[in-house]
């Protein structure tokens, strides 16, 4: 009686040791999985900042562009670029609205806008749409109500003064 007894405990405990390896396995591969998953989400990530800041480089590095441009970028449109970036073919059309706004901005503070637009650009539009972006994707709102109070003052002044304007860095 002892040893079947002895037995059938060994026999359950084998199972359990079992059970708990499966298990302990399976936690394994998943974690593996997020690190790969985590990985990738990194490249893309990586890949993102790398076209915007090339296209962005294309655009405007060596131009007279706003002193605010950089601030803008700053506060947060360089990090809205990157995500209609990654969005894939779905968000194509929000990467080339961004890359317009910009543009007409450049163009409305008396910079060299990378293409022209013919339509007059209303300021106040502008100034709006900015405003959204930037509410959208600042990570730091004191950040941001300077660089939109700049943005205020700027584009409201009508090009009243000479364009505040700054060689854009590569």
């Amino acid at each position: 009686g002892q040893e079947e007894l002895d037995q059938s405990q060994l026999q359950e405990i084998a199972a359990q040791v079992g059970r708990m390896s499966t298990q302990q396995s399976r936690l394994y591969q998943r974690n593996v999985e997020r690190v790969a998953e985590a990985s990738e989400g990194r490249d893309r990530v990586r890949r993102a900042r790398a076209v915007v800041r090339a296209e962005l480089d294309r655009r405007y590095a060596g131009r007279q562009v706003p002193r605010v441009l950089p601030d803008v970028l700053d506060a947060g449109l360089r990090a809205m670029l990157e995500l209609a970036w990654l969005g894939g073919r779905d968000d194509q059309d929000r990467y080339a609205e961004r890359l317009q706004l910009l543009d007409r901005m450049v163009a409305a503070l008396g910079g060299e806008a990378f293409e022209q637009h013919d339509e007059e650009i209303n300021r106040r539009t502008l100034l709006l749409k900015l405003e959204g972006e930037l509410a959208g994707a600042a990570f730091d709102p004191i950040r941001r109500n300077e660089v939109v109070r700049s943005l205020r003052e700027q584009l409201g002044n009508a090009l009243l003064t000479a364009p505040q304007l700054t060689e854009m860095p590569a």
